[in-house]
């Protein structure tokens, strides 16, 4: 991270808007910086205003901005969040929670050379395989990594100094509020909501996303839930690790399989028990709830509703081992969590959860028809039996179990043990009926203080 850079955008954002009371959000891998920010800024804002400057830090576990951590700090004048973000917004009743946002999105470290040599190493890829597969009248889009912005605005100026502008698009970054902001070099790129026409994800497009015959993405990985949003064909473009400027294609078909097989895993399933996870950014809960009570009730489904603000992982989602399988709810508009997950069960998301209980809808580019279309009203009168069948099962075997348990003859009696007494010695049986103790310091202070002795 270039802290002076970094710094220098962050206090011009602070002064401008004449802020004294500040949050600054890191990730986890970014907390190792924050002394050194702290201090710079404390410094410069004093040489300047001649007053200090209060600064909290937090860690954002989420792909997105905090706004509950930060309800921690009473009366603070803005935020300002440090790395990579989805722009998601969470949803909040009261507009006292909504503060200024500035958004400081740091570029990871690409080792093979400067931005300008990254940038044209990027362009050379992509006239190299991708370009060559499509003419001139193709239409492209370039999406990318937040934390690339300063690569897709280098690379913008290339296309257009090659008179590609008309065939090749890069994308801008969707704004849910006016309230957010981004450093200057990059305020172009940062649409607000007013001026987005076509919204696909966190990015804002020119024309509706089915339009475009490819899109080419720069970063490690592109988001679930954006790759099946409708794109005909998709690649992508790595700028670090070991791939870096390999365009690779993303198998959609693959991709969309794997995730229908998750969704067939429940389909034709009833009476399953659901752990519905709900994380940071936080959506409209009361309306989540009463949505997915009324797929769940087409199932006969039971519901869990989980609170996961801040961080999910396997090993808390393993605390709920009654769940068959779980469903990842917030307002993100990626799936960075479910990405993140590998578990034993299916974790899915509410589009495929509608779809698991047999309701219609689009996905991955396809219109899904309902499951009633294709079972007749004896197919499902008959599932129903069967289902009762193996209820009426499940409490014969517990009652067997019952009646089982109660004809054992139970060797442990706990307290109701009598044995020889040791303190009389007489042979006779221990009371254990709760009574006053014996004086003493372990049992009444009262009859024996304590008292300090001499050294």
């Amino acid at each position: 991270m270039d802290l002076d850079l970094v710094e220098s955008h962050c206090l011009d954002w602070i002064i401008k808007n004449k802020f004294n009371r500040i949050v600054i959000q890191l990730k986890p891998s970014e907390l190792r910086y924050s002394s050194k920010l702290v201090e710079g800024l404390k410094t410069r804002y004093f040489n300047i205003e001649s007053k200090p400057l209060n600064i909290y830090v937090s860690q954002s576990n989420t792909c997105s901005v905090d706004l509950l951590v930060t309800q921690h700090v009473s009366e603070i004048d803005g935020i300002i969040h440090i790395g990579n973000a989805c722009l998601s917004k969470p949803y909040s009743q009261s507009d006292k929670i909504n503060k200024p946002v500035l958004f400081v999105f740091v570029p990871p470290r690409i080792d093979s050379g400067s931005i300008d040599s990254n940038t044209s190493s990027i362009f050379d890829a992509l006239k190299s395989t991708i370009l060559q597969k499509h003419d001139d009248k193709a239409s492209l889009c370039i999406l990318y990594d937040p934390n690339l912005i300063i690569y897709a605005t280098s690379l913008e100026r290339l296309i257009s100094r090659h008179d590609l502008n008309q065939h090749i698009e890069v994308a801008s970054l969707s704004c849910p509020t006016n309230l957010w902001t981004t450093t200057p070099e990059f305020t172009h790129k940062f649409l607000s909501a007013d001026e987005v026409c076509n919204q696909f994800g966190y990015f804002a497009l020119q024309k509706p996303v089915k339009d475009y015959d490819c899109a080419i993405y720069l970063g490690s990985s592109i988001s679930i839930k954006l790759a099946l949003m409708g794109l005909k064909e998709l690649w992508r473009l790595p700028c670090f690790g070991e791939n870096q400027f390999k365009p690779e294609q993303v198998n959609l078909s693959r991709l969309l399989n794997r995730r229908i097989a998750l969704v067939d895993r429940l389909r034709d399933e009833e009476e399953l028990r659901i752990g519905v996870l709900i994380t940071n950014p936080l959506p409209d809960i009361s309306e989540y709830i009463d949505r997915f009570e009324f797929y769940a009730n087409v199932r006969k489904h039971t519901l869990y509703f989980i609170s996961m603000v801040q961080v999910i992982d396997e090993y808390k989602i393993g605390n709920f081992d009654i769940c068959d399988a779980f469903v990842i709810i917030n307002s993100c508009c990626c799936t960075t969590v479910l990405e993140s997950l590998i578990f034993n069960r299916p974790i899915i998301t509410d589009i495929e959860f509608k779809l698991a209980c047999g309701f219609g809808g689009e996905y991955g580019g396809v219109m899904w028809p309902g499951s009633c279309s294709h079972s007749s009203e004896e197919d499902i009168m008959n599932k129903r039996r069967v289902s009762q069948v193996s209820l009426a099962l499940v409490h014969t075997r517990n009652e067997l179990l019952e009646r089982c348990s109660t004809s054992r003859v139970n060797k442990w009696s706990g307290l109701d043990y009598g044995g020889p007494s040791e303190i009389s010695g007489d042979g006779g049986v221990e009371s254990l009926d709760i009574e006053e103790g014996l004086a003493g310091i372990a049992s009444s202070y009262a009859s024996e203080p304590l008292k300090r002795t001499a050294d």
